[in-house]
């Protein structure tokens, strides 16, 4: 297997639906886990029944969605590891061949623009530089790919509930040699994740990943500030707010 795409769901079937439609017909060596966490909305029964590909399903009861994260990750057997929410897409029916061609490279991880659905239609959200993790992710979590062997045994630390993902790819990308910026999206997902209904919690959560791993108290607040006021224009301001967030 070259890659892994690791679904971690709790009782979204019809988002998985959607999750599934996009892998079809992957290429060859492309496996996909689901790590349901006791789902009871019709999810097993849905997974039970897909073919091409047919996931591999482990349902337990869990701590939450980093929690399967990491248990989806320890179930992996591909060279390289992308993790797809329940409802994220596959950006285009040539993605995986485009990033086939990425991988046959062996780097330790890719970065890669995003499409989003948005409410005037699908936009692409352009990738920052990785050096500017400090900043936040440069790119949606479904749009980074991770060598397995690099992030084997790395979990998602359990004292942040909003923040884990951008301090496991932090620490992923820091051990990192070789870092790809891929010229095509990779995924399609909605604007608002997990984080964005949780936005004082995770604005929050990142001060303590930025100090944590050396960025200057100065630089953590004024990334503070900024992340703060980006909110407050979103709310007052959504057209404008769009119009500055995919010019980066």
């Amino acid at each position: 297997m070259w890659l892994s795409v690791v679904t971690p769901v709790r009782n979204a079937a019809a988002a998985l639906a959607d999750t599934h439609a996009s892998l079809k017909n992957a290429p060859a060596g492309v496996e996909w886990i689901v790590q349901d966490g006791a789902s009871d909305d019709g999810s097993l029964a849905l997974l039970a029944g897909l073919r091409d590909p047919a996931p591999a399903v482990l349902s337990a009861a869990d701590d939450g969605l980093y929690q399967a994260m990491d248990r989806g990750l320890a179930r992996a057997t591909g060279g390289h590891v992308l993790f797809l929410g329940a409802g994220d897409r596959i950006a285009g029916p040539d993605t995986l061949s485009r990033l086939a061609a990425v991988l046959a490279g062996q780097p330790d991880m890719v970065f890669g623009p995003a499409l989003e659905d948005t409410a005037g239609g699908v936009r692409a959200k352009p990738c920052r530089a990785p050096a500017s993790l400090w900043r936040g992710l440069p790119t949606h979590h479904p749009a980074i790919v991770f060598r397995r062997d690099l992030v084997a045994g790395q979990c998602h630390d359990p004292a942040f509930q909003v923040a884990a993902d951008y301090a496991f790819v932090w620490d992923a990308w820091r051990r990192a040699a070789t870092v790809v910026l891929a010229d095509f999206p990779i995924c399609r997902c909605a604007p608002a994740g997990f984080s964005a209904h949780h936005a004082r919690l995770g604005r929050d959560e990142q001060w303590r990943v930025r100090r944590q791993r050396g960025v200057p108290w100065p630089a953590t607040a004024g990334v503070w500030t900024v992340q703060t006021l980006s909110w407050h224009l979103r709310r007052l301001a959504p057209a404008l707010w769009a119009r500055l967030r995919f010019a980066r």
